[in-house]
């Protein structure tokens, strides 16, 4: 019987994952605990809380629910910020009247945020709202340019290209700046 016939023996220790983790890992996602953090509640490697998951279906499930259920709270709380719905404070007041107790409620909402605005449209809306924006234009490079506008562009450019040596020439003289030819350059 060779290396390869013989049956593979689990590596590790065996986990010590309970069934009433799933329902744990469920209320820890909710309360927004990321799968890092969850390990270390469960005093067990982020490596082997993934395994968790692989495994058991339920667990997966619930971490599944309970970060969804977080994820809804901040974004309706981001929501609220944005368009100025976010509860600043509660004042009560009471006051009795001859007739009986009369109750007050005063609330007070915040104005809009502004950072939150961006931020909700940036992630809903995202190719209208992003900051990079990309410019697309379709070239076609099977077609050229009629010959006598290739031509005119030609000769401009050897037009710009006179031009530029004699100013360089120019300058090099009034710096009194010899440069001798190379070998290379004479052929």
């Amino acid at each position: 019987m060779g290396a390869s016939d013989r049956p593979k023996r689990p590596r590790g220790q065996p986990t010590a994952y309970r069934d009433e983790y799933a329902e744990q890992a469920g209320r820890l996602a909710k309360l927004g605990l990321t799968d890092a953090e969850q390990a270390e509640f469960f005093q067990v490697a982020e490596r082997t809380f993934h395994g968790w998951k692989r495994a058991h279906p339920d667990f997966l499930q619930a971490l599944t629910d309970g970060k969804t259920v977080a994820d809804a709270r901040v974004a309706q709380s981001l929501y609220r910020s944005a368009v100025g719905e976010h509860l600043v404070a509660e004042v009560r007041e009471v006051r009795e009247d001859p007739d009986g107790t009369t109750t007050t409620r005063t609330v007070s909402k915040a104005a809009p945020s502004v950072a939150a605005g961006i931020f909700w449209l940036k992630n809903r809306r995202p190719k209208d709202w992003r900051d990079k924006v990309e410019v697309q234009q379709e070239t076609n490079l099977h077609v050229f340019p009629p010959a006598a506008e290739l031509e005119a562009l030609h000769q401009a450019a050897l037009v710009r290209a006179a031009e530029r040596s004699k100013m360089l020439v120019g300058r090099r003289e009034r710096l009194g700046i010899t440069i001798e030819p190379r070998e290379q350059d004479l052929d």
